[in-house]
This record gives structure tokens, sequence and C-alpha cells, in this order.
């Protein structure tokens, strides 16, 4: 069983997910309200063995297709 290493959004702690169980991932862009920032851009992460809507971490979806397919090797 391979874990792959992204961080967390919240806390910017590391978070270990086996890329076996993703279930999806997406991109959330920046949002802004009255010229200050809400929510910075980052990529929500979902596991199929949670139903929680998803992890928010900093990696955007190309770098986390890339640990994946590190990982595979």
């Amino acid at each position: 069983m391979k874990f792959i290493r992204l961080t967390s959004l919240k806390d910017s702690k590391p978070v270990f997910i086996n890329p076996d169980f993703i279930g999806h991932m997406f991109s959330v862009p920046e949002k802004m309200s009255y010229g200050s920032v809400d929510e910075i851009a980052h990529t929500t992460v979902g596991v199929t063995t949670h139903n929680n809507g998803g992890i928010k971490v900093a990696e955007d979806v190309k770098q986390i297709l890339k640990l994946i397919e590190l990982s595979k090797s």
C-alpha cells in the first residue's frame, strides 16, 4: 500500500492519502468579496471511504496526478 503526501489547506500539516481510494478531485478558484480574499484557490480531494465532501489541500490537480503516477512506479 502506497500513500501520497498532500498539504492540508486548513493548518498546512501533511495529509497522507492512499491514491487507490481517491474518488474525486477538483480545483476551487479563489473567492473574493468586497476586495478581500474569502477563500484562497485550492483543490478538494474526495476519498471513497469518507462521506465528508473531501479534504481541502494546497496542491493543484496536476501536482496530485504527478504524485499518483510516481507512487505507482
